[in-house]
């Protein structure tokens, strides 16, 4: 084999080998946190109330769509009115979640292996505006 077509070699594998790894990484991105990695999409949303795609988007959603003093009404024009009340008495992570009421949407299985439940909850103030966003799941 010729110099020339060693180094062609070389450069192939390398190629290869890199692709491959970025491929692994962000595959396991997705498993470490399936509530990243797509942006918000509400037809895809609203087509897909408990599965992957829906839980996906969950980062981006919190991120960038919703904004503080948000109303409810501009949540469900957003989200839906696909949510539930949840009991103040629910505890996450060993905190009382902030506001006066909060609604849960459900995004589905919280782990890559499809176990357990994710919820994004939406926590308001008295007047039904956004205080804060989180996902959860148990």
């Amino acid at each position: 084999m010729s110099n020339r077509n060693r180094n062609v070699f070389k450069i192939v594998t390398i190629t290869i080998m890199v692709t491959g790894l970025a491929y692994i990484g962000i595959e396991a991105k997705r498993w470490i946190d399936p509530h990243d990695g797509r942006d918000f999409d509400r037809l895809v949303w609203e087509a897909d109330p408990g599965g992957y795609e829906r839980a996906a988007m969950c980062t981006d959603i919190i991120d960038r769509h919703l904004q503080p003093n948000m109303t409810l009404d501009q949540i469900s024009d957003l989200l839906g009115d696909s949510f539930t009340d949840r009991d103040r008495s629910h505890f996450q992570d060993g905190g009382q979640m902030p506001g006066v009421r909060t609604i849960a949407y459900w995004v589905g299985p919280c782990s890559w292996i499809g176990y357990d439940d994710a919820f994004l909850f939406v926590n308001l103030d008295e007047n039904n505006q956004l205080v804060s966003a989180s996902v959860y799941g148990y």
